[in-house]
């Protein structure tokens, strides 16, 4: 009888042993093999990218009057920065005052707010100054023939993932890129 005992108590404990093996794998097998909806992410790879627009110039006494602005022809909000090179450097050439929205740091002229897709930047600045004696009795002396001023742009996009969230900040946006 206490054999018969034993005997049932060793069915009931592999009995339940195999009942909770046979629920882990088939859980465990469920849970592996078991499917949801596919997740599509679907993303369009954006653009920047700008061009230098810039009317003829205009001579009035030592003064040429050059309205350069950048226009996005990209198809995302960029930021944009510019470089000015006068050559040569030391011709006693200056620009007139910089145009509304722009903002000097270092070399470079960045616009503080985001230019939109079509869009373009109010003028950098609207005139160059030249020393006086490259016009005498209103006619360009040789001087005048041998100078440029040159307009160079770089464009990043407005906005930026960051670990800390979205970024729109012209000068972090800037400086996350290295280029501040």
């Amino acid at each position: 009888m206490k054999e018969m005992k034993n005997i049932k108590k060793t069915a009931l404990i592999v009995a339940a042993f195999i009942a909770v093996l046979g629920i882990s794998v088939g859980g465990t097998y469920a849970w592996l093999t078991s499917r949801t909806t596919a997740l599509e992410n679907t993303f369009e790879v954006g653009s920047v990218e700008t061009i230098v627009e810039e009317p003829d110039m205009e001579l009035n006494g030592s003064v040429v009057y050059k309205k350069p602005s950048i226009k996005n022809v990209g198809k995302n909000d960029c930021y944009i920065r510019a470089r000015v090179e006068i050559s040569p450097a030391d011709a006693g050439i200056t620009l007139g005052s910089i145009g509304t929205g722009w903002k000097q740091v270092g070399d470079y002229y960045y616009y503080e707010t985001p230019v939109a897709p079509d869009a373009s930047t109010t003028n950098l600045f609207e005139q160059v100054i030249l020393p006086n004696n490259w016009i005498v009795n209103g006619v360009a002396t040789e001087e005048f023939k041998d100078f440029d001023v040159i307009v160079y742009q770089e464009a990043v996009q407005a906005s930026l993932s960051l670990e800390t969230g979205v970024e729109r900040n012209y000068n972090t946006i800037w400086t996350a890129y290295g280029l501040k």
